[in-house]
């Protein structure tokens, strides 16, 4: 399910910005030379988190009686993704990341037949950016940071 999503978001990108290359993986490592096909915009998910707002039990009535059966409701998640440019020429990796901001900020809530997700923008402080990317062992690439909010598990 956390695919198929990422898989969308990625299709919805590569439709409006045709131009560019995408690729839905995790980021380049400094110590190896890998670069998708030439220049290329990398999706990477960071992290997992449940809806908590979303796990309030509610009660359904049993079929042909007048009883109440508790039920938990499907977990809805919360995903944080990356999306960093990485392009020979900096500002080729600038106007790129521009592209996708301006190309999610048009739509932000994204309907399929399994799912509907909304798209925000986060922001890090320079300290929690520079963290994550030491935790990656990559170099800093310029990128954005999205949260995808109440992605239903039972699809």
């Amino acid at each position: 399910m956390i695919f198929l999503l990422l898989n969308d978001l990625l299709h919805y990108l590569q439709a409006n910005i045709p131009e560019r290359t995408f690729e839905l993986n995790s980021l380049p490592d400094r110590n190896i030379t890998y670069q998708c096909e030439l220049d290329c915009i990398h999706i990477t998910l960071l992290n997992v988190a449940e809806d908590s707002s979303s796990r309030i039990p509610y009660t359904r009535p049993q079929p042909g009686a007048v009883t109440y059966r508790p039920e938990n409701p499907p977990v809805n998640l919360n995903l944080n993704l990356i999306i960093s440019c990485s392009f020979k020429q900096y500002g080729e990796s600038l106007k790129a990341l521009s592209e996708v901001i301006t190309t999610i900020n048009s739509k932000q809530v994204f309907i399929t037949e399994k799912f509907k997700y909304t798209v925000t923008l986060q922001s890090l402080t320079i300290d929690q950016n520079i963290q994550l990317w030491s935790a990656f062992s990559a170099g800093i690439l310029p990128n954005v940071i999205y949260k995808i909010r109440s992605v239903p598990t039972g699809n």
